[in-house]
Formats: C-alpha cells, sequence, structure tokens
C-alpha cells in the first residue's frame, strides 16, 4: 500500500444516522491488545512493502471485501446486515456539482466477511460468509450529495442478517452525541488502514493487509493537497489527511 490521502466526511454522520442510528467515528483501531498487538505480527514478504498481513481474523472482523462493476474495494459491518463502503466503490459518479449529483450504482455487487484472503475456498475455518446483490436500486443507498471526492459514502444492505462471531462482528460505533471529528482526529492520533488494494507491485492483494499511521494538522493537510489551479482534493469541512511515508499508506482499492 502506497501513501496517498484518506478522506473521513462529516456527512457521515447523517446518512448513516437515516438507516442505522448511529456511526463509526473511531478509526484509531487497535488490532489486538499489548500480548497480540500488531506489531507483534511477522515481518511481510518483500512484495508487500509497506504493509502488514493480518494474521489473525478476529482482530479486524467488521472488515468486509467488496466486488463492483466499477471496483473492488473494502468495507466496515456496522450491522448485522448493513456495511459502510464508499460510493466510488458502487456508483460510477457522472456529476461535475455536488449540488446536482448525478451517478450510477452498479447492477451486481458481491460481498464477503469473515475472510483475510480473496483466494476462494481458503476460508472456510472461519465461517466466511459472500452473498451477491443484484437488486442494487433497493440494497445500495449512495449519498446524496457524493460527487467524487466529496461525499463518498454507500451503505449495502446484505441479503440478509449475520449472526456474529469472534470473525465476523461490526465495528465499535461512536455515541451520536460524541464529539465531532475535528475534536478526535487532532495531530497525532492515531490510525490503522486495512485493505486488499494495490501494492508497490501495482496488483491488488490477495491478502488483509494493514499499516499504522497518525493524523496531520489541517493547516499540513491544506498546505500539501490546495494546489494552486489544480482541482481541490482537500476541504477541511469533509477531509482529514494523515502523515504518511514512502511506500506506507493507503492506495487504490483500499477504500
Amino acid at each position: 500500500m502506497q501513501t496517498s490521502i484518506m478522506y473521513l466526511w462529516a456527512a457521515l454522520f447523517c446518512l448513516v444516522m437515516s438507516l442505522e442510528g448511529t456511526f463509526a467515528l473511531n478509526t484509531g483501531i487497535t488490532l489486538g491488545n499489548e500480548e497480540e498487538s500488531v506489531q507483534q505480527h511477522q515481518e511481510p514478504p518483500p512484495k508487500i512493502k509497506g504493509g502488514l498481513r493480518v494474521q489473525n481474523r478476529t482482530l479486524a472482523p467488521w472488515m468486509a471485501h467488496i466486488s463492483s462493476d466499477n471496483a473492488v474495494c473494502g468495507g466496515s459491518l456496522i450491522s448485522n446486515q448493513v456495511i459502510l463502503t464508499t460510493a466510488s466503490c458502487v456508483a460510477a459518479s457522472r456529476s461535475v456539482s455536488a449540488q446536482d449529483p448525478i451517478f450510477k450504482i452498479s447492477k451486481t455487487i458481491t460481498y464477503s466477511l469473515g475472510g483475510l484472503t480473496t483466494i476462494q475456498g481458503d476460508e472456510s475455518s472461519t465461517g466466511e460468509i459472500q452473498g451477491t446483490l443484484k437488486d442494487t436500486k433497493n440494497g445500495v443507498k449512495v449519498h446524496p450529495g457524493y460527487s467524487y471526492p466529496i461525499n463518498n459514502l454507500a451503505l449495502v444492505r446484505m441479503l440478509t442478517e449475520v449472526s456474529f462471531t469472534e470473525y465476523i462482528s461490526p465495528i465499535t460505533l461512536a455515541a451520536p452525541l460524541g464529539p465531532s471529528p475535528w475534536e478526535v482526529f487532532s495531530e497525532g492520533y492515531p490510525v490503522t488502514i486495512l485493505g486488499w488494494g494495490v501494492t508497490e507491485d501495482a496488483d491488488k492483494s490477495e491478502d488483509l493487509l494493514f499499516v499504522e499511521t497518525t493524523m496531520r494538522s489541517t493547516d499540513i493537510c491544506e498546505y500539501f493537497w490546495d494546489c494552486p489551479n489544480s482541482p481541490t482534493y482537500f476541504d477541511h469541512g469533509f477531509h482529514v489527511c494523515y502523515a504518511g511515508q514512502a511506500a506506507h499508506g493507503r492506495c487504490y482499492f483500499d477504500a
């Protein structure tokens, strides 16, 4: 996984509240306790530069793998039937304005829970669950203000409810009336990024990878991302960004 910007939207509150009543605020995820911290996982082989394999599925039981007509990406289980992901994963944006959003939702969306790898038949011991959603018109809710990269959020309602296990369970949710993201995500706040995205070999990873980093201040984010005569990819009203090192961070398909 490589360095890029990580988007976190304040609009997440309104979108998820409309369906679930709460939303995931804590991206400073700890993948285990002190005895089983992420640093204790084995070092990756050379081809996985900047990311480590998640060795135990119980350390990230909320992670979902999603594939659609548009992309392959990750998502977070937020209830027994709903996965939070990016709109760009499940819909192709055709809009030039966030005030007049136009997008086309994928015809089919396939999701899986409980697995560490995308290799078929390799996760029977963890009770992996898979499904293909064909009624995407009713099964997918894209943020009404989506116009990439603004409001890049979507909810996928799975075909059936899932039973929670040590391998499949929702991400910890913050209280609806808790502090704002900008109060929580101050400079130095720890963040863990997970995904099956592109590695330095330009191939999507078959294994779930993670990398740890910290948040940067708004001033630093604006300095690096608000380039003259270029599209503005950083808006402090919608985004935060993280500290990165060469070849360390998220990349394409690490939504």
